[in-house]
């Protein structure tokens, strides 16, 4: 009867060392693909915020093209505006 209780505990043992061998390889598995699934997240945050600045940049050089132009324009219309109006009739 000792025999036999004792094999149950080392069966139970088992069991249970196999229970927890599983949940722990579960467990690592999870946090891998998390710390992967967060790598791919940071790497399409890194890409969207260099397509955001591209795009800002972009902005920003046409409105100073525009500005540019404009003063240009507004200089030459208040400083000789019988030349711009006589440009504008032909």
């Amino acid at each position: 009867m000792h025999d036999e209780s004792m094999q149950k505990v080392r069966s139970s043992l088992k069991k249970n060392h196999t229970q927890e061998h599983q949940r722990a390889w579960s467990l690592l598995k999870l946090t891998m693909w998390r710390r992967k699934m967060m790598m791919n997240v940071e790497k399409l945050a890194e890409i969207a915020v260099k397509v955001v600045w591209q795009g800002v940049s972009a902005a920003v050089s046409s409105l100073a093209e525009f500005a540019i132009t404009s003063a240009d324009e507004h200089s030459m219309l208040v400083n000789h505006p019988e030349d711009v109006t006589s440009e504008n009739s032909m």
